[in-house]
């Protein structure tokens, strides 16, 4: 069983308001479990998670690299926004489902800052994680800025349908043998 700090289950519910939301702080249950450690889970199919600051205490390459910590976790399709909040040193810093958005958030020091299985990527910044924002099947990114992340601005699954547009890339790759690029394609 992954516990969670916040579980939203309610369609509808918010959680913040924009600049007025929660600090919520990884689970004190997080270690040794690998399944365990995300801040808040949405398992609604609607609603919004806004304004909150989410510490995972761990950067890409600290002890909890490998687990299935994730700052903010949307596990269903739907019309789920998640906006305007500060994340921080997560195995994946947001996560969303089709149908979801991840709009004008900051993610740093995780592995993945944003990953999304669908759904939009916009506005937000990704700075000094391993990868920036990983897009699979139909998610786009626009107009994200992507700066200093260590591998890639963007990865791109290789079955990905979605775009990429309008967004800006800063000193993004090279600590791994890889051109200093900012889109990377993977899978295949």
């Amino acid at each position: 069983v992954a516990l969670s700090t916040v579980r939203i289950s309610a369609d509808g519910a918010e959680f913040g308001v924009p600049r007025l939301g929660f600090s919520v702080p990884r689970s004190k249950y997080d270690l040794p479990r690998p399944d365990s450690g995300r801040a808040i889970v949405v398992d609604a199919a609607s609603g919004a998670v806004s304004g909150n600051a989410i510490d995972g205490g761990r950067y890409f390459d600290g002890p909890l690299a490998d687990a299935a910590s994730v700052g903010i976790d949307v596990i269903q399709d739907g019309t789920v926004v998640v906006r305007g909040n500060l994340v921080n040193g997560w195995r994946v810093g947001i996560r969303i489902q089709e149908g979801a958005t991840a709009e004008s958030n900051s993610v740093s020091n995780s592995r993945t800052g944003i990953q999304a299985f669908g759904g939009l990527v916009t506005g937000n910044v990704a700075s000094y994680n391993l990868d920036g924002i990983e897009l699979h099947g139909a998610a786009t990114a626009r107009r994200n800025s992507l700066q200093k992340n260590y591998r890639s601005g963007v990865i791109v699954d290789l079955l990905a349908s979605g775009a990429i547009n309008e967004n800006n890339f800063l000193g993004n790759g090279g600590t791994d043998g890889l051109a200093q690029c900012g889109i990377r394609r993977i899978g295949g």
